[in-house]
């Protein structure tokens, strides 16, 4: 078959990439290496250099916006001419199988928020039942948190795409413990709604294929020439549903880069992209190695990062011939507010870059304790993501709902936070009206004179934040009444340094007002405000807050990335080697997202209080 070779545009890499017809390929596409262009420009290739039909052509991507993306630019290439070529996600396409192979079937996929509340449901119940048992430590531990629910929905996914049992449920996830409680509830449920999610989707449809050859055929024909985009983020489940429909032919051409490798916590399996060669032996490997986006000096650090990585293909970036000169630098700072201060002058001098700039964050807290400090420099910004106010961290809100106790209202649902933090073995029980009463808790400790010891001392506590400035009730509620300790024994290393800091920050803004009730009042305006400035702030203006994850596959000017210390990069819940390569492949993503200029820094603390930096940069400080 004539391939027009000469035709076709691009670098040397890019054009065999683009040629490529017939059996598997795999093309390692670096940062700002071209991959969409070369994707687009193969799929024209196949139709009109190859003459292979359209309609038999698949584009899977990850993400809904990113196939339409793909599909925009192929038709625009293309002028409109070929809208047969299927674009879609792994979930769509599995849908799409399912749906038209089973006539009559009536498939109802869950949503988000379904999902949400039905953990939320399940959680609450089995923490009832763990305080109608006596076991209120337990009861504390499952709450019913959105951070805590993701944390969850992200485990049953994996579990799912592993082909895994509950109890086999990662030992670092801060539910082990209740996981083989959870999932059979969660499965349950679903099921008497009578829905379905995404991974059990997977699973029916790898089940359905397998067990029906002449349906299998079917779609064989129906998806002749697999394109697969973000390959490096495939996970079990999907990886076999496309070797059975890319087989005998095996025109399966992926793209992808295994160092950027990140979602982990979705069930990605960067070891699929890896071994590629060991399941298609024949596969031909193109390496697009030119960088187009990022200056050299920001190529040479991101790359001494990534190379830590022990499990991965070896290569070498190198920039664009237009590529000019950038700059990197690493900086350390005492603290988080000298950090910020620091960014926001740098930022303030060149208002017309601020819109070219990002500042990029492990979580959204970071990214939400920084829009807080950008706002109140006057500085604008813009988010993709939903950030909280820092107002709402878990530890400040338990500070908020003693003061609010003790100085606004002795409400019971503020009581119901707080009583066994620190632990007093206190059940929801002994509080049987809206407002809370001693004498109510005492009576049902009657024969119980050490609880009525805790009783009494819990609610002079209380009378005492009543008496005393906002700064020194905050002090005694840290250190008086064993809040403080009680938080900290679930903390290890840099995030016990992280919220004591927190917690010191939240004590000095405190020490502005001379009573709790003007404090209080204050926290909710200010609270309120953080809620109208990201909802109001024009969408498209100010230097961009994002995660890592969410920056992935976008570009800056200038990127800023701060708070790379132990604990928050890698991630205190990053144990393992593989969690820490991913950890590192995060970081290298946020670092190739810079074009002409990347800013890097860490905490150290004092000498009372020390941060460790990351060791994610450790290559870098040894090269300054």
């Amino acid at each position: 078959m004539k391939n027009n070779f000469s035709q076709i545009t691009g670098n040397p890499a890019q054009r065999t990439a683009i040629a490529h017809t017939d059996g598997p390929a795999m093309v390692l596409a670096g940062p700002g290496s071209g991959k969409t262009f070369v994707i687009v420009q193969r799929i024209r290739f196949l139709i009109e250099s190859a003459h292979i039909d359209p309609q038999t052509i698949l584009v899977i991507t990850f993400t809904k916006a990113a196939a339409l993306e793909m599909q925009s630019r192929f038709l625009k290439l293309t002028d409109q001419n070929y809208p047969e070529v299927h674009f879609g996600t792994f979930h769509s396409v599995f849908y799409q199988i399912i749906r038209l192979s089973l006539s009559g079937t009536r498939l109802e996929l869950i949503t988000e928020k379904e999902k949400y509340h039905i953990l939320q449901h399940i959680l609450k119940e089995l923490a009832q039942n763990y305080q109608y048992a006596g076991k209120t430590e337990d009861a504390e531990n499952l709450n019913a948190s959105a951070d805590v629910i993701r944390e969850i929905l992200s485990e049953i996914s994996r579990i799912k795409n592993d082909g895994r049992t509950p109890a086999q449920c990662d030992e670092t996830h801060p539910m082990k413990k209740y996981f083989e409680q959870i999932f059979p509830a969660y499965q349950k449920m679903m099921k008497e709604l009578g829905k379905i999610d995404f991974d059990d989707m997977m699973t029916d449809c790898l089940s359905l294929l397998k067990r029906n050859p002449a349906l299998l055929e079917k779609w064989r024909s129906v998806f002749r020439y697999i394109l697969i985009d973000e390959y490096q983020d495939i996970n079990l489940l999907q990886f076999q549903i496309i070797q059975l429909l890319a087989a005998p032919h095996n025109n399966l051409f992926i793209v992808g880069d295994d160092d950027q490798s990140i979602y982990g916590f979705r069930g990605s399996r960067p070891d699929i992209m890896l071994n590629f060669r060991s399941f298609y032996p024949d596969a031909k490997s193109v390496f697009l190695g030119i960088n187009y986006r990022s200056c050299p000096e920001i190529l040479q650090v991101s790359a001494a990062v990534i190379a830590e990585n022990k499990i991965r293909f070896q290569k070498e970036m190198v920039a664009g011939e237009t590529q000019q000169s950038g700059a990197f630098a690493l900086t350390s700072y005492p603290s988080r507010q000298l950090e910020y201060t620091d960014i926001i002058r740098h930022l303030k001098a060149a208002p017309e870059a601020q819109s070219g700039s990002a500042i990029l964050f492990r979580t959204n807290a970071e990214a939400a304790a920084a829009a807080e400090m950008l706002a109140e420099a006057g500085l604008p910004f813009q988010s993709r993501e939903q950030l909280k106010s820092p107002y709402e961290d878990p530890v400040i809100e338990d500070l908020l709902m003693y003061l609010k106790f003790a100085c606004e209202a002795p409400k019971r649902q503020y009581l119901f936070r707080i009583m066994n933090k620190p632990v007093r073995y206190i059940r929801r029980e002994s509080i049987p009206a809206e407002r809370v009463l001693q004498n109510d808790m005492l009576r049902y400790y009657h024969a119980q004179p050490s609880m009525q010891h805790t009783i009494r001392k819990m609610f002079r506590d209380f009378e005492m934040l009543q008496h005393l400035r906002p700064s020194l009730a905050i002090r005694y509620i840290r250190f008086e009444t064993g809040y403080e300790a009680f938080v900290m024994q679930q903390q290890k290393g840099a995030a016990r340094t992280e919220l004591k800091e927190k917690m010191d920050q939240f004590q000095k803004k405190a020490g502005d007002y001379m009573d709790s009730r003007s404090f209080l009042r204050a926290i909710e305006e200010a609270k309120e405000n953080f809620a109208d400035n990201i909802q109001d702030r024009p969408k498209k203006t100010g230097v961009h807050l994002m995660t890592l994850h969410a920056a992935k596959g976008l570009e800056f000017d200038t990127v800023y990335l701060p708070d790379l210390n132990e604990g928050i990069i890698p991630n205190r819940k990053s144990v393992t080697d593989t969690q820490i390569e991913e950890e590192r492949r995060m970081l290298y993503v946020g670092m190739t997202r810079a074009k002409q200029a990347l800013c890097m820094s860490y905490i150290t603390g004092t000498g009372e209080n020390p941060m460790m930096p990351s060791r994610l940069i450790r290559c870098l400080k040894q090269r300054s």
